[in-house]
C-alpha cells in the first residue's frame, strides 16, 4: 500500500521512480527500458544512490514486477476457488541459490483459505521466484495426493538498520525476508473492501456531493466510481465540511482529496497544462491535496517553528482556495503559486499550489495510475512583511491585485 525506495529522500524523486515502475508494469517494459527511465530520473534529481546501477535497477524492477504479478495472480485464483479450492506451493528451479526453506515448502498443498498463505504467498524475499498453482479435487485424485498440514512457521527477530543504527526490530517467519510476509493480492483486496465499507458509511453530506466533479473534471464517466469525490456543486463551506471528515479519518480515507475545480474561480488563473510528453492522465482541472502533503503541512518541524496551521484554518482550505486574499506567482520557481489568506486572529497564511504536478493516484477501484494534477504542496503561516518584500523585489507577482502590490 506504500511505495518506497531506499535512499530516495525527496517526495518528487520517489514519485518519479514510482511512475517508472508503474509504466514498466502497465506497459510490459523490458528491464533495459526501465533502466533508461531510471537513468533519466537520476540525472534529473542528481541522486547519488548506493550500489551498482545494474544491480540497483534489477532489484527495483524484479521485486515490483513480481509483487504486482503475485497480486494479480492471487485475485485470479480467488475467482476459480470454487472449482479449484487447493493451492500448491512451487519452488522455481530458476533460482541459482535456492533458499532451503523454500525448497522444503515445494509441493505443499493446502486449502486456498488456509491462514498460512497470508504470510507465505510468494514472493517471499528478494529475488524469490517461487509461485503458487491451483488444483481441483480431480487433480489431487490423479496425483494420489491429499491436502496436508501447514508447515511449522517459527519466527525470528530481525534488526532493521539505517546507516548502521538499529531503527526497528521485527518478527518474521523463518525463510521470509522482512517486508515480504504478506500476500500482495490479499492486501489490495482487503484495502479495497475496507475502503468500500468506509465510503458506504460516510456522513450523508459526503456521499451526496459525489458525481459531478468526477464526471466533468476527470472526464472519466460514471464507471469511475469515486463516491468520495465532491461535486463542485456544493459551496466552498460544504467542501470544507467534507474535507474536515477526510482529515479526521486519514488512515481509512482515499489518498487524495480534491479541494477545488480549476475550471472556474480563482484557481482558473493558474496556467493550463502546457506539455504532457508521457501522455499521462490530465487531472489539472482539479486542485487536490494528497495524504502525504497533508502530513507535510502538519509535521513537527512546522509546529516547532510556530507556522503550522491550526485545525480551523486547515479545515477551510477549500474556502481559502475559492476566496484568497491574493494569488502570488513565484517568478523564481516556475509553476508554483501562493494562495494567501488571513486567519480569524489576524495571522497571514499561504497555501502553496503546484500548477502541474506529477503524482500517482488510486482512482476508485482502478489500479494506481500516474497523473498530472494541480496540487497543494504545503500550507503555513508567514510574515506579511516577507511576502511584501518578495513582491517588491520581483520574486513574487500578484495575479489578483496586479502591479506587484
Amino acid at each position: 500500500m506504500a511505495f518506497v525506495v531506499a535512499g530516495a529522500a525527496t517526495d518528487d524523486l520517489v514519485a518519479d521512480l514510482r511512475g517508472a515502475v508503474t509504466a514498466a508494469i502497465n506497459q510490459g517494459e523490458s528491464l533495459a527500458k526501465f533502466q533508461a527511465r531510471f537513468d533519466n530520473i537520476v540525472a534529473k534529481h542528481g541522486w547519488s544512490y548506493r550500489g551498482k546501477r545494474d544491480w540497483r535497477t534489477r532489484v527495483i524492477y524484479d521485486t515490483n514486477l513480481r509483487t504486482s504479478y503475485a497480486a494479480g495472480r492471487w485475485r485470479q485464483m480467488q475467482e476459480v476457488k470454487a472449482e479449484r479450492p487447493f493451492w500448491r506451493y512451487r519452488h522455481s528451479h530458476a533460482s541459482a541459490e535456492p533458499r532451503q526453506n523454500h525448497l522444503a515448502w515445494d509441493g505443499t498443498i493446502l486449502r486456498a483459505d488456509d491462514d498460512w498463505w497470508h504470510t507465505h504467498f510468494p514472493p517471499n524475499g528478494w529475488g524469490c521466484k517461487c509461485y503458487v498453482e491451483t488444483l481441483s479435487q480431480d487433480d489431487l485424485d490423479r496425483m494420489g495426493r491429499t491436502v496436508g498440514e501447514a508447515p511449522d512457521s517459527p519466527t525470528r527477530s530481525v534488526q532493521l538498520k539505517r546507516r548502521g543504527r538499529v531503527v526497528k526490530t521485527v518478527n518474521v517467519p523463518e525463510g521470509i525476508d522482512p517486508g515480504f510476509a504478506y500476500a500482495p493480492g490479499r492486501a489490495v483486496y482487503q484495502n479495497l473492501k475496507e475502503r468500500k465499507n468506509i465510503v458506504d458509511n460516510l456522513p450523508r453530506v459526503f456521499r451526496a456531493n459525489a458525481k459531478v466533479l468526477a464526471d466533468e473534471a476527470y472526464g472519466m464517466g460514471p464507471d469511475l466510481n469515486l463516491p468520495w469525490l465532491p461535486t463542485g456543486g456544493p459551496t466552498p463551506a460544504g467542501l470544507s465540511e467534507e474535507f474536515a471528515v477526510w482529515r479526521q479519518q486519514q488512515q481509512s480515507m482515499p489518498a487524495a482529496f480534491p479541494l477545488a475545480t480549476a475550471k472556474s474561480g480563482p484557481a482558473a488563473l493558474l496556467p493550463p497544462l502546457q506539455d504532457n510528453p508521457d501522455g499521462l492522465r490530465d487531472l489539472t482541472s482539479l486542485v487536490i491535496i494528497t495524504r502525504e502533503r497533508h502530513r507535510h503541512s502538519t509535521r513537527d518541524l512546522k509546529r516547532a517553528r510556530g507556522v503550522e496551521l491550526d485545525d480551523a484554518d486547515l479545515d477551510r482550505l477549500p474556502e481559502i482556495l475559492a476566496d484568497p486574499d491574493d494569488i502570488l506567482e513565484d517568478t523564481q520557481d516556475k509553476g508554483l503559486y501562493l494562495f494567501t489568506f488571513t486567519s480569524a486572529d489576524g495571522r497571514t497564511g499561504k497555501v502553496a499550489v503546484r500548477a502541474n504536478y506529477t503524482t500517482t493516484l488510486q482512482l476508485g477501484v482502478h489500479p494506481l495510475e500516474e497523473a498530472i494534477t494541480k496540487a497543494v504542496r504545503s500550507a503555513e503561516y508567514v510574515m506579511e512583511t516577507d511576502l511584501a518584500g518578495r513582491l517588491k523585489g520581483g520574486g513574487l507577482k500578484s495575479l489578483l491585485k496586479g502591479g506587484g502590490e
